[in-house]
C-alpha cells in the first residue's frame, strides 16, 4: 500500500512501514526488528534522532510489566519528577544500572544518592538512616594492604561522633607547593588521637640553624602571659587556657601568621524584615545591631536549628544586606537571623611548637641556674658546719 499526498507519504508492504512528511519520518522496518524515528536507517530496536519526551503521568506504576528498565515522569501524589528505574514491578526487586561515557555532567540542581530531597550539590544519605558507610575508595592497583578508603556517618553513640574519615593503612592528607591545611574545630573544637604525631625535623631539611640563647628564652617566657578565657561560639561555661595570639606577636612575632577567614565572633541572633527587590533578590534589615561595619562581610544563617538551615556570606552596605537566594529553603517571612561572624584578613593564629620550644631552653637556662644555686648552697653549707666546730671549740676553751 502506497499513500500519498502533497506533504506527506505512506507505504505499507511485507517488510514494514514507512512514513514520511515535513521533514520528519518514522520507519518499521519488520526484517530487522527496529524502528526509527526521525531516520529512515535505524540502527538499534529503536533509533530516534531528535528530542525524545516522556509526559508527565499521574497513574500508577504497572505492576505486570515484570523486569525491565523503566522511564517515566510522575506527578502521582504531588512527586513531579522524573524517574529511571531498573527494577522488577512484579516483585519490586531492584537491579544494577550501569552508566558508561567519558564524563557525566550535572550542570544545574543538587543530586542526592539515598536522599529524595538533597540539601546540597551532592548529598547523601538520609539523617538517623544508621548507615556508616557513605562513600568507599577502593585502594590503588599495587597497595599491599588492599585497605580502602571509607567516608561514613556515625561511629558509635559512645563516641558521639557525626562523621568519620577510615582507613585500616596509612592515611595521607597531602597539601603540595607549601598549602595549608585548617581544620576548624568551632563549638567542642576536640581532637582525640589513638597514636603519636610526627613532625618533620631531620637536619637535612634545614638551614641558618643556631644555638636558641636560653637566657633570652627564659625573658620571652616570662614576657608571656598565660590567659584564661570563653570563645564567643561557646557551647558550655567551660573555660578554656592558652594564650592570646596578639600579646605572643609583640614578643614573639615569628610564631604568629595572618590568614583571611570567617571568624566566630558574632554568633548572636537578631530580629530582621526582610523586603523584596527582585526575583531573588532581597533587602535584610538587621534590627538593633549596632556593630555592623559599612561594606564588610559577614556569614548569615538561616533557619538555624532545623533540616532546613543554610547559610550566605554578604557584604553589609548601607546599613542591611542585599542578598540573592535561590534555595527553596528560604521562607520570606522569617523574622530572625542568626549572624556567625565577620570575615577578617588579619586573623591571628599561633604556632605554639615555636612557644613550647623556647620553654625547653628555658627550662635549661633554670637548670643551670638551679645547679649554681645548688653548688653556692653546697659550698655554704659546708662554710657554715666549719665555722659552726670552730665556734664549738672556742667555747670549750672558754668554758662557755
Amino acid at each position: 500500500m502506497d499513500l500519498k499526498s502533497d506533504d506527506y507519504h505512506t507505504k505499507i508492504d511485507p517488510s514494514g512501514i514507512d512514513m514520511s512528511g515535513d521533514g520528519n519520518n518514522i520507519i518499521l522496518d519488520v526484517e530487522s526488528g527496529r524502528v526509527g524515528i526521525g531516520t529512515n536507517d535505524p540502527k538499534a530496536s529503536l533509533h530516534v534522532d531528535n528530542d525524545f519526551h516522556i509526559a508527565a503521568n499521574s497513574g500508577s506504576w504497572n505492576a505486570t510489566a515484570g523486569k525491565g528498565l523503566y522511564f517515566r515522569y510522575s506527578e502521582s501524589g504531588g512527586q513531579d519528577a522524573g524517574y529511571i528505574q531498573c527494577i522488577n514491578r512484579a516483585t519490586e526487586v531492584r537491579y544494577p544500572l550501569k552508566f558508561s561515557a567519558a564524563s557525566f555532567t550535572f550542570t544545574e540542581g543538587d543530586f542526592g544518592i539515598g536522599n529524595t530531597a538533597p540539601a546540597s550539590l551532592l548529598h547523601i544519605g538520609t539523617d538517623g538512616d544508621g548507615t556508616d558507610q557513605m562513600i568507599t575508595i577502593a585502594a590503588p592497583s599495587g597497595h599491599t594492604s588492599n585497605s580502602p578508603l571509607i567516608l561514613g556517618g556515625a561511629v558509635s553513640a559512645a563516641t558521639n561522633s557525626a562523621g568519620q574519615i577510615r582507613c585500616s593503612s596509612n592515611l595521607h592528607i597531602d597539601c603540595p607547593d607549601g598549602g595549608g591545611l585548617f581544620l576548624n574545630h568551632y563549638e567542642q573544637g576536640n581532637i582525640f588521637a589513638v597514636g603519636s604525631l610526627h613532625v618533620s625535623s631531620d637536619r637535612r631539611i634545614k638551614t641558618n640553624i643556631e644555638t636558641v640563647d636560653d637566657n633570652e628564652a627564659l625573658d620571652i617566657v616570662n614576657q608571656l602571659e598565660t590567659k584564661q578565657y570563653n570563645y564567643i561560639d561557646k557551647t558550655t561555661e567551660k573555660k578554656r587556657i592558652g594564650f592570646i595570639a596578639q600579646e605572643v606577636k609583640a614578643v614573639l612575632p615569628d610564631a604568629v601568621s595572618l590568614i583571611t577567614m570567617m571568624v566566630p565572633n558574632i554568633y548572636t541572633t537578631y530580629n530582621c524584615i526582610i523586603e523584596v527587590i527582585s526575583n531573588n533578590l532581597y533587602k535584610i534589615n538587621i534590627l538593633e545591631w549596632p556593630n555592623g561595619e559599612e561594606n564588610s562581610t559577614y556569614k548569615l544563617i538561616f533557619n538555624k536549628g532545623t533540616s532546613d538551615k543554610f547559610s550566605i556570606n554578604g557584604e553589609y552596605k548601607n546599613g542591611c544586606f542585599e542578598l540573592e537566594i535561590t534555595t527553596e529553603k528560604f521562607n520570606i517571612n522569617i523574622t530572625t537571623i542568626f549572624i556567625y561572624g565577620k570575615e577578617v584578613n588579619d586573623f591571628h593564629t599561633i604556632d605554639k611548637n615555636q612557644i613550647f620550644a623556647l620553654h625547653h631552653s628555658a627550662i635549661q637556662e633554670l637548670s643551670r641556674r638551679n645547679d649554681t644555686l645548688v653548688a653556692e648552697n653546697t659550698a655554704k653549707t659546708a662554710e657554715i658546719s666549719e665555722l659552726k666546730n670552730e665556734i664549738s671549740l672556742i667555747k670549750q676553751h672558754l668554758g662557755i
